[in-house]
Formats: C-alpha cells, sequence, structure tokens
C-alpha cells in the first residue's frame, strides 16, 4: 500500500508581521541613515527591506527583480561585487535610485542639511560617507 503525502504549499510563508506605514517609514530612515553613516553595508539594506519591508523570500524577491536566487544572496552577504544594472534591478522596486554620494561626511552633511522635504529630504543627519565598497564600474 502506497502512502500518499500532501502536495507541498508552494506559495513561501512571511514570516514577518506586516509593518504599518508608520513603521515602514521608520524602517527606511533607519536603513538609509545607517547606510550613510557606513554602519551598514548595501547587502545589509537590502536583505532587510527584503525581508521586514516586503516580507518576500529571497527567492520570490530574485524572481520579481530578474536575478537568480543565488546572485541575490551573494548581493546581500556582501560576497558578490555590484554592477550598475544589478544594484537598479535590486533596489529600484524598493524606491530607491541609484546616484553618486560624496565621500566627504562634510560635503555630505551641508548637502543633506540644504535638502528640504519638497526635494524629497527630511533633515537627516549623516556622520560619514556612503559605503561603495562592493560597487565595480560596468563598461558596456
Amino acid at each position: 500500500m502506497t502512502q500518499k503525502t500532501a502536495p507541498k504549499n508552494t506559495q513561501p510563508k512571511n514570516t514577518s508581521p506586516e509593518l504599518t506605514p508608520t513603521q515602514k517609514e521608520a524602517l527606511l530612515i533607519e536603513l538609509t541613515t545607517g547606510l550613510f553613516n557606513g554602519k551598514l553595508s548595501e547587502g545589509e539594506v537590502l536583505k532587510t527591506l527584503r525581508s521586514d519591508y516586503l516580507g518576500m523570500t529571497q527567492e520570490t524577491y530574485a524572481n520579481l527583480v530578474g536575478i537568480s536566487r543565488r546572485s541575490l544572496h551573494e548581493v546581500e552577504s556582501n560576497r558578490r561585487a555590484l554592477t550598475l544594472t544589478t544594484l537598479h534591478k535590486v533596489f529600484s522596486p524598493l524606491g530607491f535610485k541609484i546616484g553618486l554620494i560624496p565621500q566627504s561626511p562634510h560635503i555630505l552633511r551641508a548637502a543633506a542639511s540644504g535638502m528640504s522635504e519638497e526635494d524629497g529630504f527630511g533633515s537627516l543627519e549623516f556622520s560619514a560617507h556612503a559605503t561603495t565598497s562592493g560597487m565595480k564600474e560596468r563598461r558596456d
């Protein structure tokens, strides 16, 4: 007699509790500040946004942005040099655009203090430069 097994649930479970809009905004500010202060890497920010902000598995998010799950894992683990194309693919759906950030903390603070809510920036305080250690130039 053969035993029948129940079909596997192919839908990934969201193990993170759903965040309120206020909590999502606070998380975005916290992560952006950590990235600009050099306390968080791009991979750490991506992993937190994917799992906590969106509640998605690596496989689901990788399919959404058009890269392999392995590549996403390598990006989140800071084991992969990031091209501008990959950066755009993984951060664009999260509301981030890729741009240039000055390495000088003085210039970054001055630029941030000159921005207003109308410019899309609040009064964030930055104490160091954004990390770009995982980036490499891509020549097409």
